[in-house]
């Protein structure tokens, strides 16, 4: 139940962006959009978040050269660290875990990694003759 409450409001927030700034007609929602001062501050956060990111934040990539993978990583991993804390008030109790979510991640995408090299190491080292000897 509490989780359903933290997306309900955050839902509302959403849509009252989209009220504001979208034109949708406020009738459409199932609930009442909040008018405080708190949520109309975060609606503007939302919506500038949403044209800052452009493109799906790929354009924070145009013209950036990276010294290798890692650095593109790290770069990856800071921005969206840093974004995530500037929008952290929309939705704390999921946006929180997003840097963890992201190291973990990038642990288990290295781990498969290693190990899919290491078992194709082992089977190159069978040759298909001596499975008939």
């Amino acid at each position: 139940m509490r989780d359903a409450l933290i997306y309900y409001g955050t839902m509302q927030l959403f849509a009252l962006m989209s009220v504001r700034y979208l034109g949708a007609d406020a009738s459409v929602y199932p609930f009442e959009l909040p008018q405080d001062e708190e949520s109309l501050s975060l609606s503007d956060l939302i919506i500038a978040d949403t044209f800052e990111g452009g493109n799906f934040g790929f354009e924070h990539f145009k013209g950036k050269s990276f010294s290798g993978i890692w650095s593109r990583r790290w770069f990856m991993f800071w921005r969206t660290t840093k974004r995530s804390m500037k929008v952290a008030q929309v939705s704390p109790e999921h946006i929180r875990l997003i840097p963890f979510i992201a190291i973990a991640t990038r642990i288990k995408l290295l781990m498969r990694a290693l190990h899919n090299r290491a078992f194709g190491a082992l089977l190159s080292t069978f040759r298909l003759g001596h499975l008939h000897e």
